[in-house]
């Protein structure tokens, strides 16, 4: 047997989108950032696979061979999908999630069904396995069964509490039989079996259940009905008829570990997902073992599609194609993993560091490393088992350093990488360096070309801080014994070259302090007045804006050094916002401002998106508003070329097409996109390589002015409609931008074609 692997690029999910270059999305798009290599559910519907995990789904096209990202961007209600299950003579399709969601896929159209999510019921809700029945769903989950009528919209029954004594019992998986007269379950206490749709006789009462004690009642796993045979699959042991009220092995042979993750009907066989095997019953005399290579660790789910061929849901290494000689692996390109600490754009290139620290500052022993968003088109993962030096775990952050062109990669830890592309990696720990500890918490890198370190966890009157100069050499830097040196959490450079460093237990009587090495100074800020106004004494983030001004997120909002040249005599001082302080009553955990000096801040209820003096904001997303997988932002970061802003939540990373990117200090590279502009088109126009704070100006060909904009960064946007709010007609249009001083000019022409 052969093994195949096909690696697919993530580009996007709108078909409408499918051919332009990555480098130029729509303003306002979306894309996904997820991994695929987890499947633990798989189904096949009108020629397509649909396959998906708690972290991601994706379709499979049999009939183009084409691979694509299904998520909330193309409608989904959530990213935590449990089980997806279409039925092809019904014509819909139900995807499962973890919370109790389900979405109904009918006719090209989603739609959701909260009723699960929304009940009261105690307990988990997730929703294990779903059987479809014509117009019936029933829908397997931790707290029983739920049947949802699918034309109506509506739930019919539900049973709960069916184990001994009216307790809460887990349904793995429901079946009827061939005469839909009696109703099978799979339960995490065993076979349960009960007359269906019989009047009188009521399901929600536990004591109408026949539980069985031929069989096991702790590892049944999964149920299944093929040709009026009731069939059982039990973790550990194999596979059970059911011949009158006596369950009897058929022969199938399981290790002691081996589980029964589903037993799914598919072109008239039972087929069988077990860990590294799958196994396909056509009846009880016949079965065999259809999939065993070693390539398949962890298989949770399978279906034959009509060539013959399987395809299996593996958790560990993602969608495999069997044809019964070669294993083909199917992947979308992405992060190796949807866990992410940090995020850093240097050079082109988006990284994110994988590792992190929980709220007591424990190590998370995450191994994944760091994956870098390269040539805004394509992934490239680096991770220990992988190309990465091994046994280094928890990378938090990252500088870049142009003057040796190399990233510095920092680890809870772990010490720290020097990765010069394209594999070179040296390590530095507090054995061959001197490092005080393995825990490099602060990373910068100053306009000298000299990278700045901060330790966590130093003993008194140890160093705390080191730089190491672009020619190598490194200076050791002792802080005021002070408990709160020891804790430091990240340090930032500002444009006076002081370091900013915030430090992690809350509840110390300093929260941030600031350091410069040529003049000695220290500064330890607190939130009176004379320790400098903080907002509070938990700051989760800093940042140095484009103007120099210094911001951190706390607990309770953000706040601003406006003047970094008087770091060690000055104050804090919050924006205001209607008569607020900004984000007052939020958890800011990540501010970063884009190429206008905009600020995105990210906080545990959304994302914000602010004017650069805070005078309005302009977008605030949310999972209610927006494609966003959680409101608990982990990380911002914006790639300064194309203006994406990468969002990294506690369910993976997602982007955003903004309207502003870096400027340039020549139009050289000014373009405008889409050009021309086709019939049906409703988005804006871009004009971008241009210098901040331009003005732009749009004409028809005659010289009449028909808009006006400035810049943000280096971008201009144009929505087609004039200041009459009339929508520009089909003809040639002129594009202007000159600075204000007029040294630099550029002049375009945009097609418009309506």
């Amino acid at each position: 047997m052969r093994l195949f692997i096909c690696f697919i690029l993530l580009f996007h999910s709108f078909s409408s989108l499918l051919g332009q270059t990555n480098s130029n999305i729509p303003l306002g798009v979306w894309r996904t950032h997820l991994p695929t290599s987890s499947t633990t559910t798989i189904s096949l519907f009108k020629n397509k696979i649909y396959t998906g995990s708690p972290v991601s789904s994706f379709t499979y096209d049999l009939s183009d061979n084409h691979l694509a990202p299904l998520s909330r961007i193309d409608g989904l209600t959530s990213s935590n999908i449990s089980v997806i299950r279409f039925s092809e003579t019904a014509g819909y399709g139900i995807i499962g999630y973890m919370d109790g969601n389900i979405d109904i896929i009918q006719d090209g159209i989603i739609k959701n069904f909260d009723d699960v999510f929304r009940s009261s019921m105690a307990g988990t809700k997730n929703i294990n396995n779903i059987t479809l029945y014509k117009d019936l769903a029933f829908l397997s989950c931790d707290f029983g069964v739920t049947i949802i009528n699918i034309p109506k919209n509506e739930i019919v029954e539900s049973w709960l509490n069916l184990s001994t004594g009216g307790m809460q019992n887990k349904v793995y998986g429901c079946v009827l039989n061939q005469a839909k007269d009696s109703v099978f379950l799979a339960t995490e206490n065993g076979m349960l079996s009960a007359p269906y749709d019989k009047p009188g006789i009521n399901l929600m009462d536990f004591t109408n259940w026949h539980s069985y004690t031929n069989i096991s009642t702790t590892h049944t796993r999964s149920v299944g009905q093929l040709n009026n045979n009731i069939y059982a699959a039990v973790s550990g042991e194999g596979v059970y008829l059911l011949t009158g009220t006596t369950w009897q092995n058929i022969g199938i042979s399981l290790t002691s570990g081996q589980i029964c993750w589903n037993l799914t009907a598919s072109q008239n066989k039972l087929l069988l997902a077990a860990d590294t095997k799958v196994y396909a019953i056509s009846s009880p005399a016949s079965f065999s073992t259809i999939i065993n290579n070693a390539s398949i660790t962890d298989a949770h789910d399978a279906v034959y599609d009509p060539s013959g061929n399987i395809w299996v849901a593996d958790s560990t290494r993602g969608l495999y194609k069997f044809n019964g000689q070669d294993l083909v692996q199917y992947n979308l390109n992405g992060p190796l993993n949807a866990s992410t600490f940090n995020l850093y754009y240097y050079n082109n290139i988006m990284l994110a560091n994988c590792g992190g620290y929980d709220n007591t500052f424990f190590n998370l022993y995450r191994a994944h490393g760091f994956y870098e968003f390269q040539n805004q088109n394509q992934w490239m993962n680096y991770a220990w088992n992988i190309n990465y030096p091994p046994n280094t775990l928890d990378n938090i952050n990252a500088t870049y350093n142009p003057f040796d062109d190399t990233l510095y990669v920092g680890h809870f830890g772990y010490g720290l990488i020097c990765h010069k592309k394209p594999d070179t990696f040296i390590k530095y720990t507090k054995a061959n360096s001197p490092l005080t500890t393995d825990y490099v918490t602060g990373l910068d890198t100053d306009k000298k070309g000299t990278v700045w370190l901060a330790n966590y966890g130093v003993s008194a009157f140890q160093p705390a801080i080191f730089s190491k100069d672009k020619s190598g050499n490194w200076t050791s830097y002792v802080l005021s014994n002070k408990q709160e040196n020891r804790s430091i959490l990240q340090l930032k450079i500002d444009s006076s070259g002081n370091k900013w460093m915030r430090y992690g237990n809350n509840g110390l009587d300093n929260a941030l302090m600031v350091f410069n090495e040529q003049t000695g100074q220290e500064r330890y800020f607190t939130t009176s007045s004379a320790g400098g106004n903080l907002p509070s004494n938990k700051i989760n983030c800093i940042e140095v804006d484009k103007k120099g001004v210094v911001w951190i997120g706390s607990d309770q909002g953000l706040s601003a050094f406006y003047e970094p040249s008087k770091a060690f005599t000055g104050s804090f001082s919050a924006p205001i916002y209607n008569g607020f302080g900004v984000l007052f009553d939020k958890s800011v955990t990540c501010i970063k401002a884009d190429g206008g000096n905009r600020k995105w801040v990210g906080t545990t209820e959304g994302l914000w998106l602010f004017e650069d003096d805070f005078s309005k904001y302009i977008h605030y997303f949310t999972i209610d508003n927006s494609p966003l997988y959680s409101n608990n932002i982990i990380d911002v970061d914006i790639h300064d070329i194309t203006g994406e802003v990468f969002i990294a939540t506690d369910k993976g990373i997602i982007s955003y097409r903004g309207d502003a990117t870096a400027d340039h200090t020549d139009f050289s590279q000014a373009k405008i996109f889409p050009n021309p502009v086709r019939p049906g088109f409703s988005g804006v126009i871009t004009i971008e390589g241009l210098q901040d704070n331009v003005r732009v100006k749009i004409t028809d060909m005659q010289g009449m002015l028909y808009y006006e904009t400035p810049t943000h960064g280096g971008t201009a946007t144009w929505n087609l409609i004039n200041y009459a709010g009339v929508k520009a007609e089909s003809g040639m249009y002129l594009v202007f931008a000159t600075t204000n001083k007029g040294e630099e000019k550029f002049v375009g022409k945009i097609a418009i074609i309506q």
